[in-house]
């Protein structure tokens, strides 16, 4: 019954994806009424990873209502929300995050994410642009910038942004399935 080493232990096994028995030990910490911060924190994580969205949200909510306040966390709800398609909310959380100091690339990545899937190209491409010419190496952010790209019929740059990845077939592919999509 030591509730703090049973949340290592769940922090554990979600590191080596062993999702069900993370999900069994979290299950039953909350059973016990466990309801430190940092451990509401795994536990949404272990519900995200479980595909338990809208439990995972509330756990995360829980997890700010005690005072879990990094920026880590509003990252985990906007991933959630654009998820749900909720994309004011997942906004609005990763702005906290960007002002809470997390990493820019990765937060300005995920607002474009929400604009590619709001159809608003133009807008992923001006967020992603600036960033590509100093990050290149990014390879999230290359593929969703291409991917802009290829909605808004920009083939040309869309291919020099993917030629070190994709061989001409391979692009022709990838174009032929986005615009299925």
């Amino acid at each position: 019954n030591n509730t703090v080493l049973m949340a290592k232990i769940v922090k554990n096994y979600l590191k080596l994806d062993d999702i069900e028995s993370a999900l069994f030990y979290t299950k039953h910490l909350i059973d016990l009424g466990y309801d430190d911060s940092g451990f509401l924190y795994l536990a949404g994580n272990v519900y995200m990873a479980s595909e338990q969205y809208l439990l995972a949200v509330d756990t995360f909510q829980a997890a700010q209502d005690k005072g879990y306040n990094k920026a880590e966390l509003n990252i985990s709800l906007g991933v959630l929300y654009s998820s749900l398609q909720e994309f004011d909310k997942a906004l609005e959380q990763f702005n906290r995050a960007r002002l809470k100091g997390f990493d820019d690339v990765a937060i300005k990545n995920n607002i474009a994410v929400i604009y590619i899937a709001k159809q608003e190209y133009k807008k992923a491409i001006a967020m992603l642009t600036p960033i590509y010419e100093r990050v290149p190496d990014n390879e999230r952010l290359r593929m969703n910038l291409a991917v802009a790209l290829i909605r808004v019929k920009d083939y040309k740059n869309a291919r020099e942004i993917l030629s070190s990845d994709y061989s001409d077939a391979e692009f022709s592919q990838l174009v032929t399935t986005i615009k299925v999509l």
